[in-house]
């Protein structure tokens, strides 16, 4: 048989701790070395030339298993973990891993295997399910990015058309902003937007609890409850029996708006949230509303203000995110202010309220790639309304 390993690699290969071989494509070893050898409890030359795969399976030398394990060498190295039957009949763990080598023309496999001890194999069962959480995480970002992403964007009432678009970009994963904007019938309609307490995972899972709220708040609506006070209250004391069951209380700031679709009023509610801002014919105020956070005390009282709508007013609603990102202690001017003028110079140079929050992510916070969502301190939300006039209103 051809010899492939001079004297002096043979000793190095045979003082190897893990096991060693050199295998054709259709897995006769060519070589092996003395750990290898030694599980089947023979010599390194007693072994040569023979299907070391077909004792996977003894009973079946043509079996599935070995033909899948041939298949994984003729495509990409691979890392497996194989079983071999040790003298008491006990499976025997090992990881397996193959490299294809050309030699003197052919195509050959070193194949490798190191035994699992039971911390070796602790460490694998944790680093799949590290995996496997990692792969969950993914697909629940994905979901709520979904949910945040793609709201209603376009609302029509008797006298005005009502315009949304958003932006959601979360620090982690997951996120504990929500934004919801529904139909909830033919004349009434809401929007909505929150910051949940904390990050991650914790604030995700009661993201979906505060949505439910929302759904509450359509059936009261739908039942003839229009006072967006009351609705918040009852909300308040839902999320407060709700939050204080865990171990670890939470609460939520949030913008209530409710629309009547039939008159010319918009109502919004600011429960502990940062203020909106309203443009209106040039200028950028602020909505200056405000109440206790949502699911702090039982017993909260809100007020509202209210917009007699014209058309042509454009309002944007955020989570704190948006201020405290990429903040210069040395600026004299709040990021607040910051963003007023922002918002002002945009529309100001015939900026469109749909291409707002592009405007915002790539101007003014400065995030021009995916990468640089990564220097996110805090999730970000954004809600942008314009506010549209029917050409047939009266």
């Amino acid at each position: 048989m051809m010899s492939f390993y001079s004297d002096q690699e043979t000793q190095l290969l045979n003082s190897l701790p893990y096991a060693f071989g050199l295998l054709e494509q259709d897995g006769n070893l060519l070589f092996a070395n003395s750990k290898l050898a030694e599980i089947y409890k023979k010599k390194p030359q007693e072994i040569l030339g023979f299907a070391w795969l077909d004792h996977f399976d003894s009973e079946n030398e043509d079996s599935e298993r070995k033909r899948w394990i041939l298949r994984q060498f003729q495509i990409r190295r691979k890392k497996r973990r194989i079983y071999i039957l040790d003298e008491n009949g006990i499976n025997r763990v090992y990881i397996f891993d193959t490299t294809p080598v050309e030699i003197s023309g052919t195509i050959l496999l070193q194949a490798t295997l190191i035994e699992i001890t039971n911390r070796h194999q602790q460490l694998l069962d944790l680093r799949q399910s590290q995996r496997s959480f990692a792969r969950e995480i993914r697909l629940a970002a994905n979901t709520q990015n979904h949910i945040n992403n793609y709201i209603i964007h376009f609302l029509e009432g008797r006298f005005f058309k009502y315009y949304f678009s958003s932006l959601f970009l979360a620090s982690e994963y997951l996120s504990g902003d929500v934004l919801n904007v529904n139909n909830i019938n033919r004349r009434y309609s809401s929007f909505f937007i929150a910051d949940g307490r904390g990050h991650g995972l914790t604030a995700a899972l009661y993201s979906g609890l505060i949505i439910s709220y929302l759904n509450y708040l359509a059936m009261q609506v739908a039942d003839g409850l229009t006072d967006i006070r009351e609705l918040v209250s009852r909300i308040n004391k839902t999320a407060y029996s709700d939050f204080s069951r865990g171990k670890e209380f939470y609460f939520f700031s949030a913008i209530f708006g409710l629309i009547d679709g039939n008159g010319k009023t918009l109502h919004m509610l600011n429960a502990g949230h940062p203020y909106p801002l309203v443009y209106k014919n040039g200028q950028v105020t602020e909505v200056e509303t405000h109440g206790p956070m949502v699911g702090v005390t039982p017993d909260a009282t809100y007020s509202y203000s209210s917009f007699e709508l014209e058309g042509g007013e454009v309002f944007l609603l955020f989570t704190d995110g948006l201020t405290e990102f990429n903040i210069d202690t040395s600026n004299p001017v709040s990021r607040e202010e910051d963003l007023k003028l922002f918002v002002k110079q945009y529309f100001d140079h015939g900026g469109k309220p749909e291409k707002l929050k592009i405007a915002i992510e790539r101007d003014f916070l400065g995030i021009g790639n995916v990468a640089g969502r990564k220097l996110l301190n805090d999730d970000i939300a954004i809600l942008v309304l314009s506010i549209e006039q029917k050409p047939q209103s009266t």
